[in-house]
């Protein structure tokens, strides 16, 4: 039987309920747990007895949260949600076009109900209407309705009015400006009447968010990005968005991308968890003592996703240059090393000791011990493995066992990119360990996927837990706690060991599942079969 994430057995069997406590709920501003003996031995009875405390768990914490929150905090909670709502709406309707006639006359009717204050919504729309659409918000978001005091529940009430109204309006505006076709507008000052084709003249009255809008919905529609890489790249969007004030892409300067990096320089880490950024404003939240800020490779992803952007945006004649080009932040020596961080060899053979013999019992878990194993011996990214089918490892007809990295098969599968997708031959060790065996055991218990028991998330994928094991549980008990060597660092290891064997750089990135350069590759190459990469991963050794 699996056990849950908050079970735990103690040395002598006896199981123990344990459950976070957030640090924004802790008397002294800490993260802590209760821990609670269940006084049984039994599985079965532990999971019954969990499950009405992870029950009572959530309730209590809900409330706490709920009757805490400030105003900016409600305030900042439905302007989170309708901005993410008017996103999905406008790419909605730049792939399939406008609503009907009816829809947009009601649109604008609500536009008109809406502006008006709590009291007078709900006489005009119905008492129980009215509380259904605060109990719908509150649900979405994941707070507990009931919970809420007076005082909170009415500054949601109003912000909720005020919100959904202003998202109607922004709505039809939108709509409105796809009716309108000012061609002269679209012209910089002094252009010629007749402009050259294929000049590009950047659009300085289309807004922020239609270019936004176009943009992820080239993103979706491609499948270029996906799962936290798309995540990631909306974040920094929205973030450009603040700092900048929705200014229209054509209207931003260098000047604007100075200020974003100045401002990412003093970014806070983790500004929608933590209980001293959670919902405030931008200008509240920078140079706070005592809050850690984003760390420098952070800060350069960030630029990277606005570089891209800007790079689309210069391309489809939204921008006239790329504000962000060249404004990366030079990484320190350190923090290069602890970027480059790989598993030295001593280090592998005691990984590999442990998780093939298991002498301390530091292993409980027959996932967490192949998940390991093949990122080791693969350089596979961990939701990559994690997510892995049973018809995913195949022994081909030459007798080569390769795995498969395909988004296809089971729900919620997905690749970093188009290059993830690859066959990736099973090193002579790996199958040696028994790989295949556990793949037929699997088999056999009727499972459609290799690791059935892990949960999935939508911004982890399934890795998550085995990535926690790895890196808070397996590594400190190994003495290999260094800020640069976690589960990542396998993927790493094998790059730098396979280079420094001489394997070609085109085998290296089809293993790795990295995109090729250069037009012959991007092109028209395919891919190497298992076979031609069958030796040159066998050269991972130590």
């Amino acid at each position: 039987m699996r056990l849950a994430a908050y079970l735990s057995r103690s040395r002598h069997g006896v199981f123990y309920f344990r459950w976070p406590i957030p640090a924004r709920l802790h008397p002294d501003r800490k993260r802590g747990h209760v821990r609670l003996s269940l006084r049984t031995r039994c599985p079965a009875m532990a999971q019954r007895l969990s499950r009405v405390l992870v029950l009572s768990g959530q309730s209590q914490l809900a409330s706490a949260s709920a009757s805490g929150m400030r105003y900016d905090e409600i305030r900042g909670q439905v302007a989170q949600h309708l901005q993410e709502q008017l996103a999905r709406f406008k790419a909605g309707v730049m792939e399939s076009g406008p609503p009907d006639a009816d829809r947009q006359v009601l649109m604008r009717n609500i536009c008109a109900m809406l502006g008006k204050n709590w009291s007078d919504h709900a006489d005009q729309i119905g008492a129980d209407q009215a509380a259904q659409q605060v109990r719908a918000f509150c649900e979405h978001r994941g707070i507990d309705p009931d919970s809420l005091a007076p005082n909170v529940r009415q500054g949601l009430n109003e912000a909720l009015v005020h919100g959904v109204g202003a998202f109607w309006q922004e709505a039809a505006g939108f709509l409105d400006s796809l009716e309108r076709f000012d061609l002269n507008a679209a012209l910089p000052a002094g252009a010629a009447v007749a402009a050259a084709p294929g000049d590009a003249h950047p659009s300085a009255h289309v807004s922020y968010q239609d270019v936004l809008a176009e943009y992820l919905t080239e993103l979706q529609r491609t499948g270029q990005v996906r799962g936290k890489t798309a995540d990631s790249k909306r974040e920094a969007l929205a973030l450009l968005g603040e700092i900048t004030d929705s200014k229209p892409v054509a209207a931003m300067t260098k000047a604007d991308a100075r200020r974003v990096k100045d401002v990412l320089l003093r970014y806070p880490k983790n500004r929608n968890k933590m209980a001293a950024t959670k919902g405030k404003p931008l200008s509240d939240v920078l140079d706070l003592p005592g809050v850690e800020t984003i760390a420098t490779r952070t800060v350069n992803a960030y630029i990277s996703a606005l570089q891209t952007f800007f790079g689309w945006a210069v391309s489809h004649g939204h921008a006239a240059e790329n504000i962000f080009d060249g404004t990366r932040v030079k990484l320190s020596r350190q923090a290069k090393e602890q970027n480059r961080q790989a598993f030295t060899d001593d280090q592998l053979k005691l990984l590999f000791k442990h998780l093939t013999e298991n002498p301390d019992r530091l292993l409980r878990n027959q996932d967490h011990k192949w998940i390991s194993l093949i990122g080791m011996f693969t350089g596979m990214r961990l939701n990559e493995i994690a997510q892995l089918d049973l018809v995913d490892t195949q022994q081909g007809d030459d007798g080569l066992w390769f795995i498969r990295v395909t988004d296809e098969g089971s729900p919620n599968k997905r690749l970093k990119n188009s290059a993830s997708r690859r066959l990736v031959p099973l090193h002579d060790r790996l199958v040696a360990a028994g790989l295949p065996a556990f793949v037929e055991d699997r088999r056999k218990r009727g499972s459609a996927r290799l690791f059935p028991a892990l949960s999935y998330s939508t911004q982890n994928g399934y890795g998550r837990n085995p990535g926690r094991w790895f890196n808070d549980s397996l590594l400190p008990a190994l003495g290999m706690q260094d800020a640069g060597l976690v589960f990542h660092s396998l993927r790493h290891t094998m790059a730098t060991k396979l280079a420094r064997a001489d394997v070609p750089d085109t085998q290296v990135k089809a293993i790795l599942g990295h995109e090729q350069q250069g037009v012959t590759f991007s092109s028209y190459f395919h891919g190497f079969r298992p076979a031609q990469l069958k030796a040159a991963i066998d050269k991972f050794d130590f």
